[in-house]
């Protein structure tokens, strides 16, 4: 699977940007942080394209969480607040999904799988 772009629709406080990061998990084995270290910066309208795209080899199932880490000056004492989560099947194909959650986050994430 190739993670290739994800699209902000608004961002999770309606107000102020989101600085995401993904946590990627393949096939129940330990998480993988994207980017690895650092957030990406996501208002109403911006899209985060991955160069390459991002790519997880998997055989039974894929789970991405975005995650929004503000960026404040007190960043180390501030929890991730969750944005959302996509769960990937070993016999999905390609697709797109838009996500919301209770805080006002809506995203739109974009993959390709090739056999």
């Amino acid at each position: 699977m190739t993670i290739t772009n994800i699209t902000c629709n608004n961002p999770c406080s309606g107000i102020q940007d989101d600085d995401v990061f993904l946590l990627i998990q393949a096939d129940g084995g330990p998480p993988a942080r994207y980017p690895a270290v650092g957030t990406y910066s996501m208002g109403a309208g911006t899209q985060w394209t991955l160069e390459g795209g991002y790519e997880v080899d998997y055989d039974y199932g894929v789970i991405v969480t975005a995650w929004d880490r503000d960026s404040y000056m007190l960043k180390n004492l501030d929890s991730p607040d969750y944005l959302f989560n996509i769960n990937v099947k070993g016999n999905t194909t390609s697709s797109t999904n838009t996500k919301t959650n209770h805080n006002g986050a809506d995203y739109t994430f974009t993959r390709n799988i090739s056999s």
